[in-house]
């Protein structure tokens, strides 16, 4: 009898041990889920293989760990033939219909967890012969000038117009802004975009010298430009243009730095980046440009917005965010790099905008 009880006590402790241990794991995958929510799913690109019945969707976070990815087609779910966090493949009906269909993919519950995309599928014959000439529209208004750099030599190829060299769209708004306040100390550029850091490097060295960071060519100087999509930066985590939190600390920590006077910045929109980058950007600045002030200091903040209306972001809202931060926001990438160097040297105008 005796023994009978020792063996019923040990059964009764590991059955607690048992409980304990369930219990204990609970905390663990809440941590790991909470940690997924931080990651938005996006859609970044559809490809429909009519032949194999397969519609292959790329992205980000397509997947999360401990849920199932659903596919639905205009309400009717798919059945999933592989995911992984970068791409999934879904069956399509046999007897699907060609026409416009909305697809929906998602984790779980939440927007940062769900993406559309509107498709089409089938529906498109032989291209037909082309119709007559119709009739020329009114001439519209004329446009801004080009600048130098990428934007106005590729403006002056579509349009098949001769290029003509300026420095600024509308030189008269930069003088009227630069009269307000003048930065001092250095530049420091946080760009998200690589060609874009590189192209502001080309600008920037001519008018303010040779600048540092891990695009610029001296070894020391007061003045970086510095690419954050760079391997260095992206080794672990995802891209700043998906996930801008990496940027937005080192916009507040520029805020606490004596040695910064000019932040220069770029903004890039798109299917698959963050689907409302100029959040979070405003808020960085607001914070940097408090703790400035507190230490004295006037930290002069300039961007541009790469992007057009049609981007899911709402290219005009992500420009009024920042501006409502006070940011000063070109049109173009090397104006902003000329308004930032014009920031830090007023006696550059006459070399700047002598010609406009």
């Amino acid at each position: 009898m005796r023994n009978m009880t020792e063996i019923g006590r040990l059964v009764i402790v590991a059955l607690v041990a048992f409980l304990v241990a369930l219990g204990g794991a609970a905390p663990v995958a809440h941590a790991d889920d909470d940690d997924d929510h931080k990651k938005h799913l996006v859609i970044g690109s559809i490809h429909v293989d009519a032949g194999a019945h397969q519609i292959v969707i790329n992205g980000v976070n397509l997947t999360r760990r401990q849920r199932t990815t659903q596919v639905v087609l205009a309400g009717s779910p798919l059945g999933v033939v592989s995911a992984h966090p970068t791409q999934v493949a879904a069956s399509l009906p046999i007897d699907i219909q060609p026409g416009d269909y909305r697809l929906m993919v998602s984790t779980g519950n939440g927007d940062s967890r769900t993406d559309f995309w509107d498709l089409t599928i089938g529906g498109a014959g032989l291209q037909g012969p082309p119709g007559p000439a119709g009739q020329n529209g009114k001439d519209g208004a004329p446009g801004l000038n080009g600048q130098n750099g990428m934007d106005g030599a590729a403006v002056a190829a579509v349009r098949r117009q001769a290029w003509r060299a300026t420095t600024f769209s509308d030189a008269a708004s930069v003088r009227a802004r630069l009269a307000v306040t003048n930065a001092r100390a250095g530049l420091l550029a946080l760009y998200t975009g690589g060609t874009l850091a590189h192209e502001a490097r080309l600008v920037l060295e001519p008018l303010i010298g040779p600048v540092g960071g891990n695009v610029g060519t001296a070894a020391t100087s007061a003045h970086r430009v510095m690419d954050l999509g760079a391997d260095e930066f992206t080794r672990g985590r995802p891209h700043p243009m998906i996930d801008p939190s990496a940027r937005d600390g080192l916009v507040r920590e520029a805020g606490r730095t004596a040695g910064v006077g000019v932040l220069l910045l770029d903004l890039v929109l798109g299917r698959a980046a963050h689907p409302d980058p100029a959040r979070s950007l405003a808020a960085a600045i607001g914070d940097a440009r408090r703790e400035a002030e507190r230490d004295g200091r006037a930290l002069r903040v300039v961007a541009s917005v790469v992007g057009t209306d049609a981007d899911p972001q709402d290219r005009a809202a992500q420009i009024d965010a920042l501006k409502h931060a006070g940011v000063e926001v070109l049109p173009s990438n090397t104006q902003a790099a000329r308004f930032a160097a014009l920031a830090l040297d007023p006696t550059l105008a006459p070399k700047i905008l002598g010609d406009t």
